[in-house]
């Protein structure tokens, strides 16, 4: 039998709500932790479990606006980054677009060396066809992420891809293509394309046989297999 939690202020209730999440009464919780920032505003555990309640329950308004209350309180450089991230990839997925784009650039703004910003802002611009923009966000994140970074090959997919819908010229390769070469007809996107494969040999199965025949199709495939940002789950 459950007992009766005694609650007077906000940390007793942020607390209570912590305990009824880790015995899986999330409406329960949510309700506590609501209460926890209905007495204290900046409490930032609270607001973190708030997040995380609401995930569960799949109610996604309360969990975005849970995000904002972490970034106007904290003073942690690492919270509001991955409140923004986090956001960025909430918006996304219901097919706010812009937003979500938004988002990710004001990630990078407090850190400019973040690989899977720069890679779900090369696949938005991918999908909307913007091509030079996602060229341009595929070689900024080339140049930042580490070698053995897992978004790499597909940053040079979505370059590949992009260069090759492009009508226009591509303009200056970055420093990283320039050590790429090009393939026989100097194509950068076909080169891209075999580092990518190079990298990454399992998108040899993910992606459709020829990838330039239908880049729709490619397209897809990116957006279903490419590594996306893993929102946190908060200690409980």
């Amino acid at each position: 039998m459950q007992g009766i939690v005694w609650v007077g202020g906000s940390l007793d209730l942020t607390e209570a709500g912590y305990a009824a999440l880790r015995d899986g009464r999330v409406a329960q919780a949510r309700d506590y932790l609501l209460q926890a920032v209905d007495v204290d505003s900046t409490d930032l555990r609270a607001w973190k479990g708030i997040v995380q309640a609401s995930r569960e329950l799949k109610d996604l308004p309360a969990a975005l606006t849970a995000f904002n209350n972490i970034i106007a309180h904290t003073d942690e450089r690492r919270d509001v980054i991955d409140a923004y991230l986090s956001k960025a990839r909430m918006l996304d997925e219901i097919g706010n677009e812009d937003k979500a784009r938004d988002h990710y650039e004001r990630a990078l703004q407090f850190d400019n060396t973040l690989p899977y910003a720069y890679l779900a802002l090369a696949e938005l611009s991918l999908r909307a066809g913007q091509w030079q923009t996602a060229i341009g966000h595929a070689d900024h994140g080339l140049e930042q992420a580490a070698f053995d970074a897992p978004e790499r090959a597909w940053m040079l997919v979505i370059r590949a891809i992009a260069h090759r819908k492009s009508s226009l010229s591509v303009g200056p390769v970055s420093s990283f293509f320039q050590m790429l070469g090009n393939d026989e007809e100097g194509d950068p996107g076909e080169a891209a394309f075999k580092q990518a494969v190079t990298s990454n040999p399992d998108l040899k199965r993910l992606m459709p046989p020829d990838p330039f025949h239908n880049p729709a199709r490619t397209a897809e495939k990116i957006r279903q297999h490419m590594p996306k940002y893993q929102i946190p789950t908060y200690r409980l």
